[in-house]
């Protein structure tokens, strides 16, 4: 995983990413709403220009305007949603991952840490039970 920008990309890269957001924006985006849905267009160009074929979402309609929009048969873009990304990560699917990194991604998604720890993945109760006396 790593912090991507659009000022990484060269001239021919640029070109495809202006290219990708305009078609996705005309699609996703509202006039009277700019702010709405920008992040996911901007994220999706990008995701395009470079070859990225996973995308991380919590939107659940994405795909089909994936779909439509932006896949061909060639590099294409699968959605998957943080909490079932999550839930591999938890079942074991990602051997490198652990709870710390599933967590991480969670917070950076802007979920809030408190509904992980408590209904996602909570804590094993470790603490020690000693027998009565």
């Amino acid at each position: 995983m790593q912090i991507v920008d659009k000022s990484d990309l060269d001239v021919a890269e640029s070109i495809v990413y202006k290219a990708t957001w305009t078609l996705l924006a005309n699609r996703m985006m509202n006039p009277d709403k700019p702010g709405k849905n920008r992040g996911e267009v901007a994220s999706l160009s990008f995701a395009k220009t470079r070859f990225i074929p996973i995308f991380a979402t919590d939107e659940m309609d994405l795909q089909p305007i994936i779909d439509s929009v932006l896949n061909t048969g060639v590099d294409d873009i699968t959605c998957l949603r943080i909490i079932d990304l999550v839930k591999q990560i938890k079942a074991g699917d990602f051997p490198s991952l652990g709870r710390s990194d599933a967590k991480l991604i969670w917070m950076i998604a802007g979920k809030k840490k408190e509904y992980f720890d408590k209904d996602v993945w909570p804590l094993e109760n470790t603490s020690i039970k000693y027998p009565p006396k």
